[in-house]
């Protein structure tokens, strides 16, 4: 078969230049790359819950704009009121508008009169819990940035100017805690470029000293590492033309795009340094000998993180295609630029790990073809125990459980949820359409409703437009029946400012809660739809809001994951029988691919983790990586039987060839994976966690029982 390899090498000049070319074109791009750690990435919602929660968004989008300080150790005295009005001189010199505190909203609070403060404070029970816990030990300065501020670029600069009045003010014992959608963003940003920092050289490191090691020439290692440049230099090309943002999710693309190359490079590097003769025909041979198989492991990689297309959730979606391709444009670097800087210093003779690992091979032949019945009946008698004492994973997800709970985002949460506070809302839109939301039997309703929702688990308030027309009106001498007219006055709006929009014609009550857990609030949810539906509210409601959101698209993660898994599972089969045109073989090479997986979810379940998206997005990544041992040393057993090697011995030469492979570039993977065990988001640690025992499990199906069983059961010449 001819092979464009000897025509590359032939032409290596012009191979450079055209990559040269090609990064070139895509460099100047990367200035445009951005990054987008918002929440709603993750949301996945369609028709009547996306139709809520776009006109709650459009109607008050006040929520996502403001920013709260919470003060603990000051006390209702004179210095205590000063300490809180400093303070929110501060937030207006960092540009806050719209502040509040219990000085601005609490009638006669004057700093002056200390004694009368914490009878003024009961006398306003309204504000309680908003702008003061039950205990009186923490108080709220609360401030809003401008609409237009609401970016990445302005949110980064202005974490660090709110760290500076919080610093400012940590003075006598007191605690100052930052929170607010602007400032949880701005601390995502920043935590973010601190994981790239941390996990990134950590893990690109770690390949580099075990691709070393492994191969025993530095030259090698670093031509490798150059031929992974310009994928990744077209990747993040193509996201910036495409105006893809940098997730959570995609800033570990550069580790996998590596790990990938890796895969291919071992085992293309492996049987050169065993190949006599001159470099330029050796290397030409091997890559025309390796490349179909090297394709065919990259398109079932490509096809596993492709099928979590079908999940919809934007963030993983983009992460699905933007790898999958980034895979694909590794392999076309690895299988072009590859040889030709190879043919500039080729590989030397075989590594000192290599001729040990040649050695174990050989060795394990000998034990899986001796042991070959004691080693099924152990892996069958370690499947029933293992469905015997498997533990299912809670399936609840907490609305911070992509951080580590020593992250100071995490901590600061916590410690402002135990004073009492709800941090997280539920919100019920009311549309007046044609109609008013303010007359009697509509602030009868909302009295009624309130009365019901303050009293379920887990609602530690409710507040809405009725508690402040309520208070407005023990201050007005007349009854009024419509408050519509007065609503349309600056006063009015201003009264109900974040709880009426006059043009929009539809107010909102808020029920402040802490993080539930979408178990827990699928069941509040459920107690408060049913309420509405058996006492029906003269104008239309709807519950929504980011935890109403976030709580339905987490629903949805664990479904449609695992409906990718299934599709993946059937992509790679689709493909493998394609290529192979025997079923029972593309069955077998599926099945050292499950069995990593069932031990990393018995494993998971044992440990007590819980069933996050981000546990569950490891298993259709790691199902398209760990196929990739299967399909080599299937592809060297094939080549075995046409090569007309016995039976017997067609396992053996398997495993001292491709079996060696197999080994080296799954040890270099894993220390890839065990660099992304030092970010301190646990969507990306856990990945990494369970790749590497992904690997593990991965080497004993491929390395040991599937040798066991073509032994006992197979003929691998027929197969």
């Amino acid at each position: 078969m001819n092979t464009p390899f000897p025509l590359l090498l032939a032409r290596r000049k012009t191979v450079l230049l055209a990559a040269l070319l090609v990064m070139a074109l895509f460099v100047p791009f990367l200035p445009r790359l951005r990054a987008d750690f918002s929440l709603e990435s993750f949301y996945v919602v369609s028709g009547a819950t996306q139709r809520d929660y776009r006109f709650f968004k459009g109607a008050f989008s006040r929520q996502d704009e403001q920013v709260s300080l919470f003060v603990q150790g000051i006390g209702l005295d004179g210095p205590g009121c000063l300490a809180l009005e400093a303070i929110a001189r501060d937030l207006e010199s960092i540009g806050l508008t719209r502040i509040l505190w219990y000085g601005t909203v609490v009638p006669g609070a004057d700093c002056g009169r200390p004694g009368e403060l914490p009878r003024l404070l009961t006398e306003n029970p309204l504000f309680e819990m908003l702008l003061w816990n039950h205990a009186r030990d923490t108080f709220v300065i609360a401030g809003s940035i401008a609409p237009a501020d609401n970016h990445h670029a302005f949110l980064r600069g202005f974490g660090r100017k709110l760290d500076g009045v919080a610093a400012r003010h940590r003075i006598d014992g007191r605690r100052v805690e930052a929170s607010g959608t602007p400032v949880i963003t701005a601390r995502y940003l920043e935590a973010m470029e601190r994981d790239q920092f941390r996990f990134l050289p950590v893990a690109l490191g770690l390949m580099f000293l075990l691709l070393f090691f492994l191969s025993g020439t530095l030259p090698g290692t670093i031509l490798f590492f150059l031929s992974v440049l310009p994928a990744w230099i077209v990747t993040l090309g193509l996201m910036a033309l495409l105006d893809v943002r940098i997730s959570s999710l995609l800033s570990v693309l550069p580790v996998i795009l590596v790990i990938v190359g890796v895969s291919d490079s071992i085992h293309l590097l492996s049987p050169l340094t065993r190949t006599d003769g001159e470099p330029g025909p050796a290397i030409a041979a091997t890559f025309s000998r390796l490349w179909f198989p090297c394709l065919l492991t990259s398109l079932t990689t490509a096809l596993g993180f492709a099928s979590l297309m079908i999940t919809r959730i934007p963030i993983v979606v983009e992460f699905a295609w933007v790898t999958a391709a980034g895979i694909l444009i590794t392999w076309c670097f690895s299988m072009t630029l590859f040889p030709v800087l190879l043919s500039f210093s080729p590989p030397g003779r075989t590594s000192r790990a290599a001729t040990c690992a040649i050695a174990a091979m050989t060795g394990l032949h000998t034990f899986t073809r001796r042991r070959h019945r004691w080693i099924l009946a152990l892996t069958l008698a370690a499947v029933v125990l293992g469905a015997v004492m498997y533990r299912p994973m809670d399936s609840t997800v907490y609305m911070v459980d992509d951080l580590d709970t020593d992250h100071p985002v995490a901590r600061s949460m916590r410690g402002i949820d135990q004073k009492g506070f709800g941090l997280f809302q539920i919100n019920l839109v009311m549309k007046a359409g044609g109609a008013s939301l303010y007359t009697p039997a509509g602030r009868a309703w909302m009295r009624a409703f309130s009365k019901f929702a303050v009293t379920r688990d887990g609602i530690r308030k409710v507040l809405g437009p009725e508690d402040i027309l309520a208070r407005m009106q023990a201050s007005i001498p007349v009854p009024v029946e419509d408050w519509e007219p007065l609503l349309q006055t600056q006063t009015g709006k201003k009264a109900l400012d974040g709880f009426h929009n006059v043009d929009a014609k539809a107010g909102q009550m808020l029920l402040f809660t802490g993080d539930l857990g979408t178990r827990h609030t699928d069941a509040l949810l459920g107690v408060l739809e049913t309420w509405i539906s058996k006492n029906p509210p003269p104008f239309e409601v709807a519950l929504t809001g980011t935890l109403v959101v976030a709580n339905r698209s987490f629903a949805a993660f664990t479904s449609g994951f695992w409906r990718s898994l299934v599709l993946a599972l059937g992509l790679i089969l689709l493909v493998l029988l394609l290529v192979s045109r025997r079923p029972l073989v593309s069955l077998l090479l599926l099945i050292p691919s499950l069995l990593p997986l069932l031990a990393c979810l018995f494993v998971a379940g044992r440990l007590g983790w819980r069933l996050t998206p981000s546990v569950v997005l490891v298993f259709s990544v790691a199902l398209g990586l760990i196929v990739d041992n299967s399909i080599h040393l299937f592809g060297r057993i094939m080549q075995a039987r046409r090569e007309g090697l016995p039976a017997a011995d067609q396992v053996g030469t398997a495993l001292s060839t491709a079996g060696v492979s197999v080994l080296l570039s799954s040890v270099i993977i894993s220390g890839g994976f065990a660099g992304l065990m030092f970010s301190q988001f646990r969507a990306i640690s856990g990945l990494g966690t369970l790749m590497v025992l992904a690997s593990f499990f991965s080497l004993l199906a491929n390395l040991v029982i599937l040798p066991a069983a073509l032994h006992a059961f197979g003929r691998p010449s027929r197969s």
